[in-house]
């Protein structure tokens, strides 16, 4: 029996479109078995150096103290053979630490300022004993003197474009960073700017006033935030203003270089840690409003000297200054806006 055209084009469409289903479905499970493959096979994931994130993309050395355990820790996918177990060897410079886990701690010697490489390599023991490698990453640190600091790490953009010189515009935007012993929580504390004309000795403390209070003024206060270890229970923070992660399209309240016609002058920006209690008092004590409109607001700083701003810090942590100079337009190229951690 013949079928006539139409049934005969019915079972064409219909073997065609089983034909997709079959096709889909089978690269479906293809990608399904390549993604559970990738998944669950053996590979170094993450490396972190005193938990600073380490990645090939990344543009400059984690820094180390000199002298200091520094630990290094990573996430793996563990082997999946009978039997199998992991090895991992960490080496630097005349050391080499084999330990069943991803986790060490290596301390790095040499001259303040230079680099040391570091190699982190993933093996796998098999029942027989042999090795075979898995992955080998290689690393680099740079070496910082031992011992607590406070400074103002870099410069940003208001929007969060970092600057790659110190001509700066008159909004910019801070990073801090600190190495400090502290007693309680990061909460505890706040990081509060001050930025002075060479040379005068009249710090002017930081304040922005807020889009929907015209009238009035807020402290321009960083909270601190935990995001290292240095080794031997030195801690390391970092602090901007508002604390917004970021990228997270909160827009941080920028500091004031200047006004607004102090072109190619030079001024000088400092970070100072204070107790979060203590930031209503200070502002009282550093600045106060002159005049207010919808268009603009002058503050008026008091005549304090940096020793006094330095003796309401908490423990005397007032940053070295870092020198800028005012200019109108800043070529800044963009780069991903982060602390290195």
């Amino acid at each position: 029996m013949k079928l006539s055209p139409r049934p005969r084009i019915a079972a064409l469409l219909f073997m065609l479109l089983l034909l997709g289903i079959l096709y889909v479905t089978a690269h479906y499970l293809w990608k399904q078995g390549v993604v559970t493959r990738d998944v669950h096979e053996p590979a170094i994931v993450m490396v972190r150096v005193g938990g600073v994130p380490w990645y090939p993309e990344r543009t400059r050395p984690v820094e180390v103290m000199v002298g200091l355990p520094t630990p290094l820790t990573c996430d793996t996918v563990p082997p999946t053979g009978r039997g199998e177990t992991s090895v991992f060897r960490f080496s630097t410079t005349g050391v080499v630490r084999e330990e069943p886990r991803c986790r060490t701690e290596l301390v790095f010697r040499g001259a303040a300022g230079s680099t040391l490489p570091v190699t982190c390599e993933y093996l796998i023991r098999s029942v027989d004993g042999s090795l075979r490698p898995v992955e080998t990453l290689e690393l680099e640190v740079e070496l910082i003197p031992a011992g607590e600091f406070l400074r103002v790490r870099s410069l940003a953009t208001p929007d969060e474009i970092p600057l790659l010189t110190l001509s700066v515009p008159q909004e910019v935007i801070p990073y801090a960073e600190g190495a400090l012993h502290l007693p309680g929580e990061p909460e505890d504390y706040r990081v509060l700017f001050f930025v002075q004309e060479l040379g005068s000795d009249r710090p002017m403390l930081q304040v922005y006033v807020p889009r929907d209070e015209p009238g009035s003024f807020e402290v321009n206060a960083a909270p601190l935030k935990r995001y290292r270890s240095w080794g031997d229970g030195l801690e390391g923070y970092a602090a901007w203003p508002g604390g917004a992660e970021p990228g997270s399209g909160v827009r941080p309240p920028p500091i004031l270089v200047g006004n607004i016609e102090d072109v190619r002058v030079a001024f000088e920006v400092y970070a100072g840690l204070f107790l979060a209690s203590e930031v209503e008092k200070v502002r009282d004590k550093a600045i106060r409003l002159e005049e207010s409109t919808d268009t603009q607001s002058t503050f008026v700083a008091a005549d304090l000297t940096l020793a006094e701003v330095k003796g309401m810090t908490f423990q005397g942590w007032l940053s070295p200054p870092l020198r800028v100079v005012r200019t109108l337009n800043v070529a800044a190229e963009g780069v991903p806006s982060a602390i290195e951690r």
